[in-house]
């Protein structure tokens, strides 16, 4: 399962993961983009098992149906790849969802966030890895940190970049500890940059 279909990340995962024979499952927010990363994924992978589903991973309501859907169809996976990612740094008004949650902070940390969890017995199962694509960028903002008392930068002075880092550094938080938590179930969640 690889969530943002549409990046480069996302498509060369699926390439690789398609030619290995394995099933892949992309997420995308953006159908069109969505159809056409799966239609070059299958055609390069040169594989038949290549799905879509779309998602809006900005809001919980969206992904737990994306989580029902997977554990319906898939009891067993064997890799959560989030690459999925919100990036509009030129917005520099502060945007929430429909649910409440500043746009960057629910898509970039919360949806993966959820989505591990109730994947969590599908991944377990599988003895599977939970792989979180981070920033290679955040090296240059070395001063960011996580505000959980105020993730959403209700308080504070709001910048899309600081706001952009914030929830990225939390993704990488969430995926060195989500490996701690579940130590012994048979789940290897890692970090990359």
């Amino acid at each position: 399962v690889i969530t943002g279909a549409s990046s480069e990340g996302a498509r060369a995962a699926g390439v690789s993961a398609a030619r290995a024979g394995a099933r892949v499952v992309l997420i995308s927010g953006h159908p069109q983009r969505g159809t056409a990363a799966r239609d070059e994924v299958a055609k390069r992978g040169q594989s038949s098992e290549v799905t879509l589903l779309i998602a809006d991973l900005s809001l919980q309501s969206s992904v737990r149906e994306l989580g029902r859907q997977l554990l319906t169809e898939y009891p067993s996976i064997h890799a959560l790849i989030h690459q999925g990612v919100h990036h509009q740094l030129r917005k520099q008004e502060r945007e929430v969802t429909a649910e409440g949650f500043e746009r960057f902070w629910a898509h970039n940390h919360l949806g993966p966030f959820l989505l591990t969890h109730l994947l969590k017995e599908a991944l377990v199962k599988a003895h599977g890895r939970v792989i979180t694509i981070g920033s290679t960028r955040l090296k240059v903002y070395p001063r960011i940190t996580v505000y959980l008392d105020d993730p959403g930068m209700e308080r504070r002075s709001y910048s899309a970049t600081r706001a952009f880092y914030q929830s990225k550094l939390a993704q990488i938080q969430f995926a060195i500890s989500l490996g701690r938590q579940w130590a012994g179930t048979g789940v290897v969640a890692k970090a990359l940059s």
